[in-house]
């Protein structure tokens, strides 16, 4: 098993897997929605499949991701947090921070 926790840790992880968010993903778009290279979501998107947080679903020559139920509960959790840290952490030095 691989440590999710280094790996969320990462931003190019944490990209890639809030931007699953529909019932037919595929690579190419998550590469063109994150800005980051087709080779790299592979390796981190098999990593995701090890853990039982991803499926793959073959159809012809394309290949769908989707969340399975672990990765819907870790992905909602991880949507919260990051909007959590986006917006209650200051932006500057000296700028007070936001509490709600």
């Amino acid at each position: 098993m691989i440590d999710l926790t280094k790996m969320f840790l990462h931003e190019a992880p944490k990209k890639i897997f809030i931007s699953i968010n529909k019932k037919k993903n595929y690579q190419t778009d998550i590469a063109k929605q994150t800005n980051i290279t087709y080779s790299h979501i592979s390796l981190v998107l098999n990593k995701f499949n090890k853990n039982g947080l991803v499926k793959f679903k073959k159809q012809g020559r394309k290949k769908f991701i989707n969340l399975t139920l672990k990765g819907k509960k870790i992905q909602d959790i991880l949507i919260k947090l990051n909007h959590q840290l986006t917006y209650n952490t200051p932006k500057q030095v000296g700028e007070k921070r936001e509490i709600g």
